[in-house]
């Protein structure tokens, strides 16, 4: 990284920084620098410290290279998920850049530049830690810990959209039976002697079976996603804004910032901001 191998990809912070915010137009341009941001670290990390394909990640969305990443990280800290906000909201600020329209809220934008020198210090080390310690990782244990990890991340989307009454239950109803299976052959497994090294075929199909899984939810969540379609019950994702407090004639004190569904729970992104 040569002068930055202190602090990479300082400069395109200091271009967020640098550009002129006090309008629309002027937003929608600090978008990109601060969305290159994570997308130029993810993809660092993930060809760098985790030796993953670096032509697959060229070519993918931050929310994609961070779903290709977090399997990795998962090996030496569960605690990944703390960080899937974040990179959903990045993902859906760049998503809006289409809209000419569009008018990124600045407290936001401004979150999202706060919060990017700690996501860097953190998955800097977490990638470090995984490059140190893949050698004397077994190929079991490697196994086991990423079948772990998509097992849940499987559970995780079944649970939020697999409802018999949701928008996604018909494309994804076989799915719960094929994870039950995976499960149970999983838990069998875990059974066995800690001596035995051996990784089967089976093994092998229930690590494909399982990821499987969570590419096409991930999938059919992301494309309904990038059409504004909520995934759990097929209503309208909007970006909305409500300002509370504040005398009569003058600006709300607190704003309430919100991407959501019109029509139920689900939220991408929600945030209170003072101004």
């Amino acid at each position: 990284m040569g002068e930055e191998a202190e602090q990479p990809f300082e400069n395109l912070l200091g271009l967020y920084d640098g550009q002129r915010k006090d309008d629309a137009d002027a937003r929608r341009m600090a978008v990109k620098p601060l969305y290159d941001f994570f997308r130029r670290l993810l993809d660092f990390v993930g060809a760098n410290l985790c030796h993953l394909p670096e032509r697959t990640l060229k070519a993918s969305s931050v929310n994609t290279l961070w779903e290709q990443v977090k399997p990795s990280l998962a090996i030496v800290d569960n605690s990944y998920s703390r960080w899937d906000e974040l990179i959903s909201n990045i993902q859906h600020v760049r998503n809006k850049d289409h809209d000419l329209d569009h008018d990124p809220p600045l407290g936001n934008l401004e979150t999202l530049r706060k919060a990017a020198p700690e996501f860097r210090t953190w998955i800097l080390d977490t990638g470090r830690k995984v490059l140190m310690e893949s050698p004397g990782v077994s190929l079991k244990e490697r196994y086991y810990r990423t079948l772990d990890y998509y097992v849940s991340t499987a559970k995780q989307l079944l649970e939020q959209y697999g409802a018999e009454d949701g928008y996604l239950y018909p494309a994804i109803s076989d799915d719960r039976d094929l994870m039950a299976g995976a499960e149970a052959h999983l838990k069998a497994k875990k059974l066995e002697s800690a001596g035995d090294a051996s990784i089967e075929f089976t093994d092998l199909q229930d690590l494909l079976t399982v990821g499987e899984i969570v590419g096409r939810l991930q999938g059919l969540e992301s494309f309904l996603l990038k059409r504004e379609v909520c995934p759990k019950c097929g209503g309208k994702i909007k970006e909305t804004q409500h300002g509370i407090g504040g005398g009569y004639d003058e600006p709300p004190s607190v704003v309430q910032l919100r991407v959501g569904c019109q029509n139920c729970d689900f939220e991408l992104f929600s945030e209170t901001i003072n101004v």
